[in-house]
């Protein structure tokens, strides 16, 4: 399955399929990627769109209208970092792991991106979804 789709929400490992294309290179030698959206997103390329920063594509304006998407694969502390302003990307070392690496969903308008760099935060982001109310849940496991 590439996709679950509910009236309001469609859920998704990295973002929908649209079509990237790389516009240059950062000062740290990463690729810098824009996108374009895809007249039929439902039937696009979901193996590179399993793959995306969907934080990135969303802010690039690859959205949906009237849904919000529900993504992961990307730690939601770039969104913080990059779109939010606030914290850290990601820590260096294991010292820099504080109050300034946000770990919590990344939550905007038709955006909520949940993956909580586990490996290193040792936390996993839920989101309940009810037809009354959202409720955030994020549990650090301190004993595993």
């Amino acid at each position: 399955m590439d996709y679950y789709e509910t009236g309001k929400y469609v859920f998704v490992h990295g973002w929908i399929p649209c079509t990237q294309w790389e516009e240059g290179i950062n000062m740290f030698g990463e690729k810098i990627s824009n996108y374009d959206p895809l007249p039929d997103w439902r039937t696009g390329n979901w193996d590179k769109a399993s793959w995306l920063n969907g934080m990135d594509c969303w802010n690039k304006n690859i959205r949906i209208k009237d849904k919000i998407i529900l993504c992961g694969h990307y730690h939601s502390s770039w969104g913080h970092c990059f779109i939010h302003k606030q914290g850290i990307d990601i820590p260096k070392t294991y010292d820099d792991i504080n109050e300034n690496w946000h770990t919590e969903p990344f939550v905007d308008d038709g955006i909520i991106c949940l993956d909580a760099c586990t490996v290193l935060s040792g936390k996993v982001n839920c989101w309940k979804i009810d037809k009354q109310k959202k409720i955030n849940i994020n549990k650090e496991n301190k004993d595993d």
